[in-house]
């Protein structure tokens, strides 16, 4: 997958510079009309010429890293979809399968936690319910204790 990202990339580039280099023909040619890029206008008749090499250079390079790449691709090909058929397979081989007849269970069921005393089952509502009740007392209770510092800042918190 990285591979194939990279050739995408270089691919894009490829096209960008090719379009350039057919910006710089029009301009050595004469043709100021099809010419879209202004930078292309401002240059001077050697700077046209050096610009047109190196980006004959730049486009033989992609072009040549191009190829390699494919050719790195072709040759992992072969192990990347063995090991795209080895992930289905370890996958699939790990899920149990359920018999026919068995029933699934209706709605969200969880068992609460330590704090409950009779442990039953509870819905996901009712358990959700559960715990916000639990959440307001306790800040109740660290609220009230908040208040009790702030009058009787003198007294240390473990003595009380």
């Amino acid at each position: 997958m990285y591979i194939q990202g990279v050739l995408l990339a270089l691919h894009h580039r490829l096209k960008s510079a090719k379009n350039y280099c057919k910006q710089l023909d029009f301009a050595i040619d004469g043709q100021k009309g099809n010419i879209t890029d202004k930078g292309i206008l401002s240059m001077t008749p050697e700077e046209l010429y050096l610009e047109y090499e190196e980006v004959n250079k730049l486009t033989d390079e992609l072009q040549a890293a191009i190829q390699s790449y494919k050719g790195h691709l072709s040759k992992l090909a072969p192990q990347l979809q063995a090991e795209q058929e080895q992930c289905t397979s370890y996958i699939y081989q790990h899920i149990k399968r359920l018999p026919a007849n068995t029933g699934l269970p209706q709605g969200l069921q969880l068992k609460g936690n330590g704090t409950m005393t009779d442990r039953k089952k509870l819905s996901g509502a009712q358990y959700c319910k559960r715990k916000a009740e639990q959440a307001k007392e306790q800040a109740k209770q660290e609220g009230s204790f908040l208040k009790y510092l702030q009058f009787h800042p003198h007294q240390d918190a473990s003595s009380s």
